[in-house]
């Protein structure tokens, strides 16, 4: 599931917002019931600490914000497996809109 060059761009991003002093938080999009349970019958027992997980440990400046379960039996949000359709899209963006204007 992680590819060892996306895993070096983020840790680059990282450096760079660290270098930069500016603020980085991580999201985890909305994903649907289907999906998860798909991921879950394919790794029933993932490791414990993911490899992005063990990236973070060396950046605790880093936020890491879990939408996976914000639409959870709202299946009528997503277009499709991964992607959320223009309502839901439009209901997660003011969630985050919402969560960021709350956020120091």
């Amino acid at each position: 599931l992680y590819s060892r060059t996306a895993l070096l761009y983020l840790q680059r991003i990282m450096d760079l917002c660290r270098t930069h002093h500016l603020p980085l938080i991580l999201l985890s999009y909305p994903m649907p019931e289907c999906t998860q349970q798909a991921i879950n019958s394919i790794f029933p027992n993932p490791p414990l600490v993911s490899p992005v997980d063990s990236l973070l440990q060396c950046y605790p400046e880093v936020q890491q914000w879990d939408y996976s379960g914000f639409f959870v039996g709202q299946d009528s949000l997503f277009l499709d497996i991964l992607h959320l359709n223009p309502q839901g899209a439009a209901l997660f963006s003011q969630q985050v809109a919402n969560d960021l204007a709350c956020w120091e």
